[in-house]
């Protein structure tokens, strides 16, 4: 037999040359045919991941794997300029940052040597670098895996400003005040009241302010803390509406309404109006009960 006949020698045998020779065989129980559709599961294979989202390396970009260990990145509230803020936006703002400089100064043992001046709310530059430092600690201890080296760039930063942002904005200040470096700032009445009493806006030029004129007042002309009202009733500068009412207090020609987070002006004309009337009404009541306490006191006539 040549070379040329094996061809045909094997499609005598075989058969074509489409045609499969497994067919030829005879089937087993253990040797499914390969033209029946098989109802044993395939193994899974795992895409291949599209160039599209790879790296320079040919690797998974991070986002990718982030997404592929069900990570998210994290998300931060970020950091807003005071005058972008709306009143009711600074109004819980300035707690927030009066509460964490108090923090602040207590935990890093910042009144020694006045390290802080006292008067830092009065000084806008002291304002920013605070608050920045105070967004940025939030943003490090707050992370899902907070970084050991950002904590001490962050500790690097606040005795940054201690040694040398101090001495930048408030030079004269930190040398004329005198502190006793007892007191904490958390129980301080003096301390809170003055810090309270900061205004966030000093020093931004009017036309950068996000409200409208009639509502670019600096918050402390809207919203005292408790600590400052309790200062100026102290002092005799505010007063009750009476003895038996201290929910609402005259303070500056204007009536201030207690809330949750420290007192609110009272605004609106009608409002006002109508607690003249009813302070002049308890006012009569309260001094016919003086009038009958005096009497009562009185020693009796032998």
């Amino acid at each position: 037999m040549t070379n040329d006949d094996a061809p045909r020698w094997k499609a005598a045998v075989f058969g074509s040359r489409d045609e499969n020779p497994r067919s030829l065989l005879p089937k087993t129980d253990e040797e499914p045919d390969p033209d029946e559709p098989s109802s044993e599961a395939k193994p899974f294979a795992a895409p291949s991941v599209p160039r599209q989202g790879r790296g320079r390396s040919g690797l998974p970009s991070r986002a990718l794997r982030d997404r592929r260990r069900g990570q998210r990145p994290a998300e931060h509230a970020g950091i807003r300029e005071w005058h972008a803020m709306n009143s009711e936006e600074r109004r819980a703002a300035w707690p927030q940052l009066v509460a964490w400089v108090t923090w602040l100064h207590d935990r890093y043992e910042l009144s020694v040597e006045t390290r802080l001046p006292r008067c830092w709310s009065q000084h806008p530059g002291l304002i920013e670098e605070l608050y920045a430092l105070k967004v940025w600690r939030e943003e490090i201890y707050g992370a899902k895996g907070p970084s050991g080296q950002a904590a001490r760039y962050w500790h690097n930063e606040l005795r940054q400003l201690i040694t040398g942002g101090v001495m930048f904005y408030a030079r004269n200040c930190r040398s004329g005040h005198k502190s006793d470096g007892v007191v904490p700032a958390a129980i301080s009445p003096e301390i809170q009241s003055a810090w309270s009493a900061g205004d966030p806006l000093a020093g931004v030029p009017a036309d950068l302010l996000a409200v409208a004129k009639k509502e670019s007042m600096s918050d402390r002309d809207l919203f005292l803390t408790t600590a400052t009202m309790a200062a100026h009733l102290a002092s005799g500068n505010a007063t009750p509406m009476s003895r038996s009412v201290d929910t609402f207090v005259s303070y500056q020609q204007f009536w201030w309404k207690r809330t949750d987070d420290g007192w609110a002006k009272v605004t609106d004309v009608v409002t006002s109006q109508g607690l003249d009337f009813r302070q002049s009404h308890l006012a009569e009541a309260d001094a016919r009960v003086t009038a009958f306490t005096t009497r009562s006191n009185r020693p009796a006539e032998s």
